[in-house]
């Protein structure tokens, strides 16, 4: 079966630059995942994984690593856009929880753990 974990990124901007943005994110994503990325809003995409094997030796989450990559080193080489990008993975240990984000990220995303009773 295997370790399992949850994964959701998003990648967001100004509502006047998400035309551009979803033009980058259109031709750059990975193909094998573009299935799992929604605009959200006037200014987002959201990529959400659930229940999914994570490891960094698989060529599909390298693809996904290197999009995250070339759109980092993409923004940082154009100063004057506003994009940014945050990460995070839940995995099935408690204590097993990754998170990264760009420079001047709005922290968009937020973890919070809940309990429900259901009888």
């Amino acid at each position: 079966m295997g370790y399992r974990s949850n994964i959701t990124a998003v990648f967001y901007t100004t509502k006047e630059e998400f035309s551009m943005m979803k033009l980058y994110i259109d031709e750059h994503f990975p193909q094998e995942f573009k299935g799992y990325l929604t605009v959200q809003g006037e200014r987002a995409y959201v990529f959400k994984l659930y229940n999914v094997k994570w490891y960094d030796s698989y060529p599909e989450v390298q693809a996904f690593q290197r999009f995250v990559s070339n759109f980092l080193k993409f923004t940082n080489a154009h100063e004057e856009l506003n994009w940014h990008y945050e990460f995070v993975r839940i995995g099935e240990d408690s204590n097993d929880i990754e998170d990264t984000y760009s420079y001047g990220a709005e922290h968009i995303l937020s973890l919070s753990w809940d309990v429900e009773v259901c009888i």
